[in-house]
């Protein structure tokens, strides 16, 4: 029992000093400033629009509506269920900050948890758009379309998939790197133990 409590004591130690600490709460701001400054603004005059699509021209089109669901509505009107999985991914993108030491995994998990938290506090927000009069609960504001084929998405979805992505990329060069080191190592005291 003590020798848990030792392991887990020297992992916390090590895993949240002050020094990380700071980065982490550093990466977290920046990635709450980008969120809020991109996705709100766009929130704002959405849910203010009187017209519900407009073709701006190009590869992405505005489409608003209130989506009840989650990706392409699934689950939609199964708000409890719903609500779990964003608090669930919600609190495992939090963990993933607290326990990467690396500012680029901090900031790239902290985009998507920033992202996924917007997204829940929306979804707790009862709306009522000036394109659909009406007040509407347990849904999200959606507004981006690709072609006006496409499901239709929003800011902070954006900044879901580009944490997750910019997290997956940054695992792998990690993975790569220490990989490439621990190798140079084995060759450098190979060439040591010939001498």
């Amino acid at each position: 029992m003590q020798n848990s409590l030792d392991k887990i004591n020297k992992f916390l130690k090590a895993n949240f000093t002050k020094k990380l600490n700071v980065q982490r709460a550093l990466m977290i701001a920046i990635a709450a400033f980008v969120v809020i400054v991109c996705s709100w603004p766009m929130h704002s005059w959405a849910m203010n629009s009187i017209v519900a699509r407009h073709n701006i021209g190009g590869f992405i089109e505005i489409n608003i509506i209130l989506n009840g669901g989650v990706s392409f509505s699934f689950f939609d009107g199964h708000s409890g269920f719903i609500y779990a999985i964003q608090t669930l991914m919600v609190l495992l993108l939090t963990s993933v900050v607290l326990f990467t030491k690396k500012w680029f995994l901090n900031l790239s998990s902290g985009i998507a948890t920033i992202g996924g938290l917007f997204n829940l506090i929306d979804r707790m927000c009862p709306k009522n758009l000036a394109c659909s009069p009406g007040v509407v609960n347990d849904s999200v504001l959606d507004y981006f379309q690709f072609f006006g084929k496409s499901a239709i998405f929003n800011f902070p979805d954006v900044f879901i998939i580009v944490g997750v992505i910019g997290f997956c990329i940054g695992i792998i060069c990690v993975t790569f790197t220490e990989n490439e080191n621990k190798n140079k190592k084995k060759v450098k005291e190979n060439d040591k133990s010939k001498k």
